[in-house]
């Protein structure tokens, strides 16, 4: 085992220091040989050490996982921890080393006669599976187990998967099965019940550059940490693959050193620090460095598709450091990179990030489809410069409300201050322009005396192109209590008109000189108008304030039968039947209920309910599946209740008599005689007025027990 990275088992070949004459792959040649060396799969390596040291050994095992993660591998490894004989073959099963019993090394080699491998991709049809099946009757020839090891699994017919399920469920015991599979849901669950499931995770991008680095230090070849990085992330989780690329680097240079831009060339990437100019130059609004930009990774070999990828990553990586800055400080995140995202991500908000994560998104599918994906990827950055150009659609709605705001403030200021012809004190009591437009009753305007004169005509006229309600003719004799008795007369529904600004300018001018045109004795013989009454400001009534908190309050759910009865209104009866049948509250808050998640409850109900709640409420609501115990279901509670309501009855003395006179009687509805009938009337007086005193009381009575069972 190498020193510099605890876990690596190195060949046969670079122990011994001698040269094979055929070379062999890194993914093959450093396939780990023990539990030790397998990396990212901790829970698995602690649940079958503590399995197979307790001797709790299972019939059938489920691996399940990405490709290259270590299936076949770990599948290998229990053949060769169960059937561990040792050299004098006196040995137990162990979770150790297994390099000196024979059993294990021709187990290794892929020659032993009691462990089959099979690839279910080859051998689909329910005639293989009754080979397996024939086969697994006999007892193991050396072995302690007859292992059969059955690759991608999930290719198997379903009439293979059903001759597979009765020797999978009660096998010989000393056979065993190990499946391995990339597709777990394309396996019967009637058989995932029969085995013992283990998922391998992705290995971290951190293990992976360990590894790698191990292994190239193992091959005496130098590779650049940042080629390692490129290596880690491009294997996506993925050792086999990994290690395929790092073979592929190696190859591609002289074999004794790996640049990163050697990695970059062989993966097509684009560069880096060129993604980061260009999204830079993107939300900048500068279209000519963009394209430039964009030109430069073309020419550098950069397909167009990489490059809308690479763009994608990139903004869900400033997406992530914007909302947790800790994401800049991984393992594969080289010092630069996390540099420059940082300072975007202080630039960039969350609604521009949303907004070109949405456009890049868009493009990535034109830039697939299209028959010149360079145009179409230029078509999309030009789309990313003229988007960060516009203005935030917040900003806009902020500003139009607060523009709103100030129009308002200024129509209230103009409203609350007398106008020019408002004073009588200044003589002049002249009607304006805007006298002649309809107003509700009991409303005064600010801009003109509340009544105006008697003995002035109104000469006003409607604005033409504006309809205007019918309005009583005043005349030039007409008193000005009578024009206002019109006026008050007229329906309150009536829509208020209010002149511009710039109109009430313009007419103060024009009422002054009317005003001042007038002859003195006509002026004096008309009254002044009385001073408009105040208008009382209007307080809110305590019926109005409840009226409130009634409207505030119908949004909120009390409980969670509240919410299920909610369910039911929207139309989804079934949904809450189940729910109500199955359902298991752990918690209800409000706008998030956890339920036990148990095989009665599936995830769609969980968003059916989530999506009437939100549809009633006009709130989001959360309502998830937890692995915690809940309540019991509704449905059991309520009728717990009942049993417990109907034991509590029969302890009465009169219906405990009744129980054991008559032995076949039982209490089947139990109802309060002081809850009111649908007809409003009384339950017990309905009985008395029901009831005849003149039949007697007969227990002899054929019909009496019918009776009795209907009370």
């Amino acid at each position: 085992m190498d020193a510099s990275f605890p876990g690596l088992d190195l060949p046969d070949d670079k122990q011994s220091g001698s040269n094979p004459a055929g070379y062999r792959v890194l993914a093959r040649k450093y396939r780990p040989q023990s539990f030790d060396a397998l990396i990212g799969q901790e829970a698995l390596v602690r649940t079958l050490r503590n399995a197979i040291a307790s001797g709790r050994i299972h019939h059938g095992y489920m691996l399940t996982g990405v490709r290259g993660v270590g299936k076949t591998t770990t599948a290998r490894l229990i053949a060769r921890a169960l059937n561990y004989i040792g050299p004098d073959g006196s040995g137990e099963a162990t979770v150790g080393p297994t390099d000196d019993c024979p059993v294990c090394q021709a187990i290794a080699e892929g020659r032993h006669v009691d462990v089959i491998e099979m690839d279910a991709a080859s051998n689909t049809g329910v005639d293989d599976m009754r080979e397996v099946i024939d086969s697994a009757r006999y007892a193991p020839t050396e072995a302690r187990y007859k292992v059969y090891i059955i690759d991608e699994v999930h290719m198997l017919s379903k009439s293979a998967f059903n001759a597979l399920l009765k020797t999978l469920e009660e096998p010989p015991p000393s056979v065993i099965f190990i499946f391995a599979t990339t597709e777990i849901r394309k396996v019967p669950v009637t058989v995932l019940s029969r085995c013992m499931r283990f998922d391998l995770r992705r290995v971290p991008a951190e293990l992976l550059i360990d590894h790698f680095k191990a292994i190239a230090e193992a091959e005496t070849v130098a590779v650049e940490d940042e080629a390692l990085a490129l290596v880690a992330r491009a294997a996506d989780g993925s050792v086999r693959d990994g290690l395929s690329l790092l073979d592929q680097a190696i190859a591609l240079g002289d074999g004794k050193n790996v640049s990163v831009d050697e990695v970059r060339s062989m993966l097509g990437l684009a560069d880096r620090q060129l993604i980061f100019d260009l999204m830079d130059a993107v939300i900048s609004a500068k279209p000519d460095e963009a394209l430039a930009t964009y030109g430069t990774l073309h020419n550098a070999g950069a397909e167009a598709l990489t490059v809308i990828q690479d763009m994608l990553e990139l903004t869900h990586f400033i997406t992530r450091v914007s909302l947790v800055p800790t994401a800049s400080k991984g393992a594969d995140v080289p010092e630069a990179e996390a540099t420059r995202a940082t300072m975007l991500a202080e630039r960039l908000g969350m609604p521009a990030l949303t907004r070109i994560w949405q456009i890049l998104m868009a493009g990535l599918g034109e830039v697939q489809q299209a028959p010149q994906p360079h145009m179409a990827a230029e078509m999309v950055i030009l789309r990313l410069c003229h988007a960060a150009g516009l203005p935030d659609p917040s900003d806009l709605v902020k500003k139009l409300k607060t523009e709103q705001g100030a129009n308002a403030a200024a129509t209230a200021g103009a409203a609350g201050t007398p106008g020019a012809g408002g004073s009588a004190s200044a003589g002049s009591s002249a009607p304006s322009a805007n006298q002649n437009l309809p107003r509700p009753a009991n409303q005064t305007s600010a801009l003109q005396p509340s009544a105006p004169p008697s003995g002035i005509p109104q000469t006003g006229t409607p604005q033409t192109g504006t309809t205007q309600p019918s309005m009583p003719s005043v005349g030039t004799g007409q008193s000005a209590a009578g024009a206002t008795a019109a006026l008050a007369s007229q329906p309150t529904a009536m829509p208020t008109l209010s002149p511009a600004p710039a109109a009430v300018a313009a007419m103060a001018p024009a009422t002054a000189k009317q005003a001042a045109a007038k002859p003195a004795a006509a002026v004096a013989a008309n009254p002044a108008p009385e001073p408009a009454p105040e208008t009382t400001p209007v307080v809110p009534s305590p019926a109005a304030d409840q009226t409130a908190d009634q409207a505030t309050e119908q949004h909120q759910v009390p409980d969670f039968e509240a919410a299920l009865h909610i369910l039911g209104q929207q139309g989804s009866l079934l949904a809450k039947e189940e729910l109500i049948f199955d359902a298991r509250l752990v918690r209800f808050d409000q706008g998030h209920i956890k339920i036990q998640d148990n095989a009665g409850v599936k995830p769609e109900l969980t968003h059916k309910l989530a999506k009437a709640l939100r549809e009633a409420t006009g709130e989001p609501w959360i309502v998830e599946l937890v692995d915690e115990p809940g309540a019991p279901p509704i449905r059991e509670r309520k009728r717990q209740e009942a049993q417990a309501e109907r034991d509590e009855v029969a302890q009465h003395p009169v219906v405990a008599a009744v129980l054991s006179s008559f032995p076949k009687a039982n209490i089947v509805d139990i109802k309060n005689l002081n809850q009111p009938a649908l007809d409003g009337i009384p339950v017990a007086e309905s009985l008395s007025s029901d009831a005849s005193d003149d039949v007697p009381f007969d227990p002899e009575d054929p019909g009496f027990d019918d009776e009795l069972h209907d009370f």
